[in-house]
């Protein structure tokens, strides 16, 4: 696999000019002495001026990726488990992994990996779920996320999950210590969702190959070489994510931390985003694949060698509302062979901050290609809307693509001695371009928002683009902001959530009020079997849009306006509607309201008046509500044929969790009886959105999450409120003792085998929640392994001052 990624920089040659600041030509063991000092001294400058929560929003609804209803679930648990249990429930759970890739796993099966554990050992899924019923591998229970951790050498070329099945959903992981790529989604694999994830100390994050991936809320942070042993030929590693597929998605990640100290490449080396059109075997030298439809957005990248690297065919690549802070090079395009191109990429709305000491390599925008080289005639890029900081250039080498370049609403600052590029008669200005002060919210705190005072306001093109990197709405029919953030302010309303776009001062810019929300729609689980019932909210503003939503998913039928109807409430119409509404200035989105079935037996008319049905169902949802035990007022009711319907009975309530730490992770699940069952799990009175399965994950926990859990299980023939589970905050004593120092495998295992073994005291039942607390899973891991090779003991050290910066930088897993 090493040649498939070729990270060799393009040699001087006669025909390129000499540039003043290249790095002069320094002995090795020097060079990496000096990368590792400069490696020291940059991370414990950078280490904590951003505090990433405010520049991303990494809210995937991961939710939505779950099974509500399993065909079949498993367990394992790496420390109460037993290899000769049955492995369904969590009190029988399976102790190893290899249990789960002897099983062959059918469309809908689940296999839950218990919070705590960690496995030495890889995870291989080799078979096909369906688009309906995707396999699902998930965690559950309280404390950290279960983790794979190999601690390979650098002659264990194994990865920690091997992917080559299709329907596969993989969520809640963590990964650590592996030299080799930590995933492995390999080729003839597709439909595969990596989500929620965490990897860690590994030579590279994630390797996606095959069809229809999708990469979405990870984290990927302090990797390490895979391969340094001086051939820049030959050298890679600290990689966050690879690429070589159709159809590819890499959205709302983090991804930190992307280099390690090398010996070669100036004494660091890494990247970000790699893609790679190698594909061995199929075509003379491997290099037939076309690549298509890559699409890489929304997404923080701090820290890294590079932004993304390309050696490869590629139709069809979008780079958008990225958040990019790292070293000299951002995106680079290798051009040199005939073998490579890019058509149609369009690079759009993203924000690279590239202001270093000693900066100067490729440039943020860097067309790989030698003076002589003859490059392919069908390259075409889209550069727009983008905000360029940099004491460098921004577009380096020369513009051998010409008109095929397009450029448009652009902001450029440069820091001295930065400019366009080393040749600026080649790269000018367009018309519509600026070049200014971004005016950042805090620029040398690392907040690369926009301030009211920005020029970056109102400022871009229209794009296809439809919210910022904080989940901000973009306004169609409105010009966007330049960069990977809207400019908004805070605006308050009567209900829900609501933000407002600032007006330019210009004045072409939308009205500045936003939507608000007058009058809420109105929850009723009481409704009867069969019987019409419609929702509805008041607003105020003008030329107000209306979209209605069902468990988080947009409604295509009558939707858009300020009443929704539902003819003929069943089954398949219980959950949490809610409506977002959208004019000019901004969006306001309404309260959750859910929609359920009366536990009643008596029947309906289907034409009963909505306002009725509201009425008799406030009474009926209050009285209900104020008993925490579970109760159903009948047992059955009749299906439109005429069958009974037994209403739902829980078998086993969800469980208290006490002194979950702050930052850490807990699970509610619920088993219950009953056909064609749906899920709406509450937080005191309100519903939480999308939380629709047997099983709620909470991760981050914060106080604001504490409180009383019950869930309402619901069916045609009626509904059923769980016993209330309380859930409380640890004490800060307690958060900050329950992590603890992870540099050897042995105090993790420690560490890990404690919290689980709480975990599994305080389980009372197959299905209850651990009430084990446990410290967040960003920290309490080893701290990364440098990758390995021959090493001479001047770069051992530059290895130590490496390592030293990252300590202090507390950012071990």
């Amino acid at each position: 696999m090493p040649e498939t990624v070729k990270h060799a920089r393009p040699a001087n040659s006669s025909d390129q000019p000499q540039r003043p600041n290249q790095i002069v030509s320094l002995p090795r063991w020097l060079v990496a002495i000096l990368g590792g000092i400069a490696l020291f001294c940059w991370s414990a400058n950078h280490s904590e001026a951003i505090d990433s929560s405010s520049l991303i929003n990494t809210d995937v609804n991961i939710d939505s990726f779950r099974l509500a209803t399993p065909v079949a679930s498993y367990y394992v648990d790496s420390i109460t488990g037993k290899d000769t249990y049955d492995g369904k429930s969590p009190t029988t759970a399976w102790k190893t992994l290899s249990k789960v890739n002897a099983l062959k796993l059918l469309p809908g099966y689940v296999i839950n990996l218990a919070r705590g554990s960690f496995w030495p050992e890889a995870l291989l899924l080799k078979d096909a779920g369906s688009a309906s019923q995707p396999i699902v591998i998930q965690a559950y229970g309280a404390g950290t996320a279960p983790t794979i951790r190999l601690f390979s050498d650098v002659n264990n070329y194994a990865s920690g999950l091997s992917v080559t099945g299709s329907y596969i959903h993989i969520l809640d992981l963590c990964f650590s210590n592996i030299h080799w790529p930590a995933v492995s989604i390999d080729f003839g694999s597709h439909h595969i969702v990596f989500a929620g994830n965490e990897i860690t100390a590994c030579g590279m994050g994630i390797s996606i190959n095959g069809e229809d991936q999708r990469v979405l809320g990870n984290y990927v942070h302090d990797m390490t070489m895979v391969i340094d042993n001086g051939i820049e030929d030959q050298t890679w590693g600290a990689n966050g994510v690879g690429i070589c597929g159709k159809r590819i998605e890499v959205a709302w990640n983090r991804l930190v931390n992307c280099l390690a100290p090398s010996k070669v490449f100036g004494g660091h080396d890494g990247g970000a985003i790699e893609l790679w059109g190698y594909v061995g075997g199929t075509t003379p030298n491997g290099w037939g694949y076309v690549m298509e439809d890559i699409s890489i957005h929304h997404n923080l990248v701090l820290r890294s060698d590079v932004f993304s690297e390309a050696t490869a065919k590629i139709k069809n690549l979008t780079i958008a509302y990225n958040l990019y802070s790292g070293h000299a090079n951002g995106m680079e395009f290798h051009l040199e062979d005939l073998k490579y191109y890019y058509e149609g990429v369009r690079i759009e709305n993203n924000t690279m901050i590239s202001v270093e000491p000693n900066n100067g390599n490729w440039g943020i925008v860097g067309f790989l290609a030698s003076d002589a080289a003859t490059i392919a005639s069908n390259n075409q890029f889209t550069v727009r809307n983008n905000i360029f900081v940099t004491n460098y250039h921004v577009f380096d080498f020369h513009n051998k693509i010409g008109s095929r370049l397009v450029r448009d609403h652009n902001l450029y600052f440069f820091v001295s001695p930065g400019a366009m590029s080393y040749y600026p008669a080649e790269y000018p200005l367009d018309t519509t371009e600026k070049q200014a002060d971004p005016k950042f919210i805090d620029y040398a705190g690392g907040d690369y928002r926009l301030s009211a005072l920005s020029p970056a306001i109102d400022a871009g093109s229209n794009t296809n683009q439809t919210v910022d990197l904080l989940q901000n709405p973009v306004i169609a029919g409105y010009p966007a902001d330049i960069g990977a953030y809207q400019y908004y302010v805070a605006s308050s309303s009567s209900g829900g959530s609501s933000s407002s776009s600032s007006s330019s001062s210009s004045g072409g810019g939308p009205p500045a009020v936003a939507p608000t929300i007058t009058s809420q729609p109105k929850a009723n689980l009481s409704i009867t079997n069969g019987t019409n019932y419609s929702l509805s909210v008041t607003a105020t503003g003008t030329d107000l849009k209306f979209q209605w939503k069902k468990d988080g998913v947009n409604l295509t039928t009558n939707a858009n306006t300020s009443i929704y109807s539902i003819f003929g409430v069943s089954a398949a119409t219980v959950g949490t509607y809610k409506v977002v509404i959208t004019n000019s200035a901004g969006t306001v989105t309404s309260n959750d309201a859910g929609v359920g079935i009366s536990s009643s037996s008596s029947s309906s008319s289907s034409s009963s008046s909505s306002s009725s049905s509201s009425s008799s169902s406030s009474s009926s949802s209050s009285s209900s509500s104020s008993s925490s035990s579970s109760s159903s007022s009948s047992s059955s009711s009749s299906s439109s044929s005429g069958a009974p319907i037994t209403a739902p009975i829980i078998t086993t309530h969800p469980q208290a969790l006490t002194n979950v730490p702050s930052g850490g992770s807990f699970t509610l699940s619920v088993v219950a009886t009953g056909s064609n069952l749906t899920y709406q799990w509450k937080l005191g009175t309100t519903n939480l959105t999308g939380s629709t399965s047997a099983t709620y994950t909470k991760t981050n926990m914060a106080p604001s999450a504490a409180g009383n859990y019950t869930v309402v299980v619901t069916n045609g023939g009626g509904s059923v409120t769980s016993n209330i589970a309380v859930v409380t905050l640890a004490a800060s004593s307690s958060s900050s003792s329950s992590s603890s120092s992870s540099s050897s495998s042995s105090s993790s295992s420690s560490s890990s085998s404690s919290s689980s073994s709480s975990s599994s005291s305080s389980s009372s039942s197959s299905s209850s929640s651990s009430s084990s607390s446990s410290s967040s899973s960003s920290s309490g891991s080893p701290a990364p392994k440098s990758g390995g090779g021959a090493t001479s003991e001047p770069f051992l050290i530059s290895i130590f001052l490496c390592a030293i910066a990252r300590l202090l930088a507390k950012r071990r897993c």
